[in-house]
């Protein structure tokens, strides 16, 4: 069902609410309750941070007054009750939703565009973008909030024009799309610096879902700057990974203007992995091993392992043999070995992905360098990756997925945090007056 088709159900559904003899009837939930749902965002004015706000996957916008201990449901009566993003005025008044989870799950919902409510949750105007369905991220411009950047990651299982970065300079009356990257490529998130607003920063995600398939990566995945407000956009090429990239998370703090983190899905091969042994029992040769061996080494093998292991890998013309006689002879060496293995199967070792990385930049997004050495692993991907980072120390950093892991200098080493929460971990939240209070959003 296309965005047109759902805006005139919900037109129909009002109509009869009007109109059917049941519309006068109260409804109330009375259970039972099991779990909480998909939490997929967390906020508060800047003001006033304990009015919370929390959005969830296929529920809804919830405000809390009172730490949490009781919740008021803000946007039951939408055309969407799928929301992606929330942001907030800095003194809460103005609540802006992009609806349509981005998660890109099979389970996430496509949304109606973009609303505003200018009092406070009470009522709520539907200010546009309907074709986009899914919306990553909302950042408002500190200088003056009616200027607001909208991430969407576009249509799930079909492609479509609208997805990329736009932005309203009038509170949401008019749009321009600031950032079109193609029909298959949306943006995840976008991010301000707070110290220099017209540094911009967009993360873009191509990806493709069907019935049957994900391809969650692709070349146009990337990091996207701009120095002008969102004039003109450069893609960040220098300390980042470049080719297939799936989503990628982006983060910057009022703490240190300049300072910008990425969380990348890294889906190209792993080099690290071509030096890594397979496990396999000893005595057997696999194409690791091989690739470690020198002449003098492959000379002392046993013929029988070299047979077995060249009928499985070398071209059925090129027996042991000619190898050894080649080798022998100072006529092979063994880079040449390793280009016959290529011609049989191109691609004989399989290395296993990257896969996730942190990227820090101190010079607002110019030049970018891998924040700890050793291998970060699976950890995000395209059901969570996202960055937060604390606005009292720049150094003090969060990652969502599972489990949340954190980073209290800068990204270097990792531990976990909340284990005695569902490690299934969505967003991160922390109280711009109180470095001690910390919200995280799970999917428990």
């Amino acid at each position: 069902m296309n965005s047109a088709e759902r805006v005139r159900g919900y037109e129909r559904r009002l109509q009869m609410e009007r109109e059917g003899f049941l519309g006068g009837l109260a409804w109330r939930s009375v259970g039972p309750e099991i779990q909480g749902g998909r939490v997929v965002a967390i906020t508060a004015p800047a003001r006033d941070p304990e009015k919370l706000y929390v959005a969830y996957a296929a529920g809804g916008l919830w405000r809390s007054e009172d730490r949490g201990i009781s919740w008021t449901p803000l946007f039951e009566d939408q055309s969407s009750f799928g929301i992606g993003a929330v942001a907030v005025s800095s003194d809460g008044k103005t609540l802006w939703v992009g609806s349509g989870e981005a998660n890109s799950q099979r389970t996430s919902y496509q949304g109606t565009g973009v609303f505003k409510s200018a009092d406070e949750g009470k009522t709520w105007q539907n200010v546009g973008l309907v074709d986009t369905n899914h919306i990553g991220r909302i950042k408002l411009d500190p200088r003056n909030e009616n200027v607001a950047y909208v991430a969407a990651i576009g249509h799930l299982y079909t492609h479509n024009d609208m997805r990329g970065i736009f932005k309203t300079a009038d509170g949401g009356k008019t749009w321009q799309q600031i950032l079109k990257l193609g029909p298959t490529t949306g943006a995840i998130d976008v991010e301000i610096d707070p110290g220099r607003p017209d540094t911009v920063y967009a993360a873009a995600w191509e990806r493709e879902r069907r019935a049957w398939d994900f391809r969650d990566m692709g070349r146009g995945s990337g990091v996207f700057r701009s120095t002008d407000a969102g004039k003109t956009w450069q893609k960040v090429s220098d300390g980042l990974p470049q080719g297939a990239l799936g989503r990628i998370g982006l983060a910057t703090t009022p703490s240190k203007s300049g300072v910008v983190y990425a969380f990348v899905d890294n889906f190209n091969p792993n080099p690290d992995e071509l030096f890594e042994d397979e496990y396999i029992r000893p005595g057997t040769l696999t194409v690791r091993r091989f690739l470690k061996l020198d002449e003098e080494l492959f000379l002392k093998l046993d013929t029988n392992l070299l047979d077995r292991f060249f009928r499985q890998y070398m071209p059925q013309d090129f027996t042991v043999a000619n190898a050894i006689e080649g080798v022998k002879s100072g006529s092979l060496k063994m880079a040449d070995l390793y280009e016959k293995i290529a011609q049989r199967n191109p691609n004989p070792l399989r290395l296993g992905y990257v896969e996730h990385e942190i990227y820090r930049s101190d010079d607002f997004g110019r030049t970018w360098k891998r924040s700890h050495e050793y291998r970060f692993g699976n950890h995000g991907g395209y059901y969570w990756g996202k960055i937060r980072v604390s606005p009292h120390d720049p150094n003090d950093v969060m990652t969502t997925g599972v489990p949340l892991l954190r980073s209290r200098n800068g990204g270097k080493t990792w531990a976990r945090e909340a284990p005695q929460a569902h490690v299934d971990f969505h967003d991160v939240w922390y109280d711009p007056r109180n470095p001690k209070r910390i919200l995280v959003g799970n999917d428990g």
